[in-house]
């Protein structure tokens, strides 16, 4: 685990928009900070990402959902090699549709 900084980020923060079921996501940074904009249908959130979570072959993203609550990001990064199938953005739950009311939440 490490502070999010352009040392410890490994993912591609550069206006990333992934989408899953209903979920739209968009990673970008700014100022050297790193942020996620997660669209659910109306409910639009934009974090911050305080903390990695790992480093290969996968990193996750800790975020500040409220002072004093973290929660860790759904989607990953894949930090393998592109010719191993990685450097890309993936949600920890592929085949599943994981909606606001969903326990996960």
């Amino acid at each position: 685990m490490a502070k999010a900084d352009k040392e410890s980020i490994k993912g591609n923060f550069d206006y990333q928009q992934v989408e899953h079921y209903e979920q739209n996501v968009l990673f970008y940074s700014e100022g050297g900070s790193y942020f996620v904009n997660i669209n659910y249908g109306e409910n639009k959130e934009n974090l911050t990402i305080k903390y990695t979570f790992g480093n290969y072959p996968l990193q996750q993203y800790i975020v500040e959902t409220s002072k004093g609550r973290f929660q860790i990001l759904p989607f990953a990064w894949d930090s393998r090699p592109l010719d191993e199938g990685g450097q890309r953005w993936f949600h920890s739950y592929e085949q599943e549709n994981i909606t606001l009311n969903d326990r996960l939440h």
